[in-house]
């Protein structure tokens, strides 16, 4: 395969370029998924009603004041006064969230975290697009924290993972009163996490942001050193040897492994939470490689699909598929280094295969993805499959078209045959009567 037989095709002219990459898709599908919010239909004549002292003030800081609030508060405020409605219906920050991203409004709302974010706050970063941790687009809405973040960075990203509030306690030696000046999110059933990670909830119905945990740490501590005193010493070591060896084992032996695997998963995931940087990295984690694995038992959780809005409209972002058919094609070239940018041409044959699965597992907004299949080299690849993939379903369809008019030539020939066998049955009948 050459670069000389693939067609010419520009990216724009295939819209499936443009169709969300099945992993995007698969992410989610992975995380909180629930049904938009409904703003109200009632109509009614705010005239003669009033907002109290509020209405003292100028309109500009009636609303200042108002967009202040989060949305459970706004909802009350419509319920309480006709003008209070017309106010909140007027919000840019109302209309846009409601318009925009009305299923974020209700899983605030069931995850009982709406309370600690204001209008102004989500509108904010429903208006933004990068990342809060690598800065690259990022199409999902981490709940706790009210920030904006991209799939890898969940997954990799221990600042976004989420944990029970009896380790976040055991982790900082923390009492119910101090973990209760954070937010504890309420989990909505469901099934959570994508790519290889899932999760099994069982019976854990709250949850809290690993990051925050930390913070509060350090705010009642006073400092990483006071912390590391906190660390707890690794659970005693057990020979479990036994469970590798491929030989019957005892409920009670294999209890004992359970339990084993059970203590060591706990303290590694402390030491993970004490290790945890609080500061953005500004790269993805993934282009590590193998040092950053997802340890996050409750992936999905506490995040939810979140378009970045701007004047033209919401931005869901967009994965690229032609990264990934690159990283798996280029392989069986002989010119490969003609075909990558200079940036790469010093890497390996390996190297150059983890950044193009790695670039395949990044999210566009629309105008950085026009740009970048200008440039991928692996767009011309796609776009060979696309049109492979065109030509075996116009075969199928034309194989099923001959079918079905030699299927109708039959039934017609049938009929014919019939009709001829019954005319002269009919005639023969006659003939006897008439005898």
């Amino acid at each position: 395969m050459t670069t000389k037989s693939l067609p010419s095709l520009s990216p724009k002219a295939d819209s499936r370029l443009y169709e969300t990459d099945s992993w995007l898709q698969e992410v989610y599908d992975g995380c909180i998924t629930v049904l938009p919010a409904q703003p109200s239909t009632l109509r009614i004549d705010s005239s003669h009603s009033r907002l109290g002292n509020i209405d003292q003030l100028p309109p500009e800081l009636q609303l200042l004041i108002i967009e202040q609030l989060d949305f459970r508060s706004l909802s009350r405020l419509m319920r309480t006064s006709r003008k209070g409605k017309t106010i909140v219906e007027g919000l840019a920050a109302f209309i846009d969230m409601i318009e925009h991203a009305p299923e974020v409004l209700t899983a605030l709302g069931k995850t009982n975290i709406i309370s600690h974010h204001s209008a102004a706050s989500l509108r904010q970063v429903l208006r933004s697009q990068k990342c809060a941790s690598c800065f690259d687009f990022g199409p999902l809405l981490f709940l706790p924290t009210c920030e904006r973040i991209c799939p890898t960075c969940v997954l990799y990203n221990d600042a976004f993972w989420m944990t029970t509030p009896s380790l976040a306690k055991e982790c900082f030696s923390l009492s119910d009163d101090q973990l209760g000046t954070i937010p504890i999110m309420r989990v909505i059933p469901g099934a959570y996490g994508f790519w290889e990670y899932h999760c099994n909830l069982g019976p854990i119905n709250r949850l809290v942001s690993a990051k925050q945990v930390k913070q509060l740490g350090l705010e009642i501590h006073g400092s990483e050193e006071a912390l590391a005193l906190l660390k707890p010493a690794p659970p005693p070591f057990v020979d479990i040897s036994y469970i590798f060896t491929g030989d019957p084992v005892t409920s009670t032996e294999e209890a004992e492994a359970d339990s084993y695997f059970e203590r060591c998963s706990r303290h590694d995931f402390i030491q993970r939470i004490h290790s945890m940087k609080l500061e953005p990295p500004g790269r993805r984690l993934s282009s590590a490689g193998a040092d950053y694995d997802s340890g996050d038992y409750f992936l999905g959780t506490a995040v939810c699909k979140f378009p970045s809005l701007s004047n033209s409209g919401p931005d869901f972002g967009y994965a690229c598929g032609s990264c990934w058919t690159f990283s798996e094609e280029f392989w069986k070239l002989p010119n490969w280094r003609q075909l990558i940018p200079d940036s790469l041409k010093e890497f390996s044959k390996n190297e150059v295969w983890h950044h193009y699965q790695n670039a395949s597992n990044v999210v566009h907004s629309e105008a950085e993805y026009s740009e970048h299949l200008e440039k991928c080299p692996g767009v011309p690849f796609q776009l060979a499959q696309l049109e492979k993939a065109d030509e075996k379903l116009r075969s199928e369809n034309i194989t099923a078209n001959d079918n079905y008019r030699d299927s109708e030539d039959g039934d017609d020939e049938s009929t014919a045959s019939g009709g001829s066998e019954s005319q002269e049955s009919t005639s023969n009948d006659v003939s006897e009567e008439e005898d």
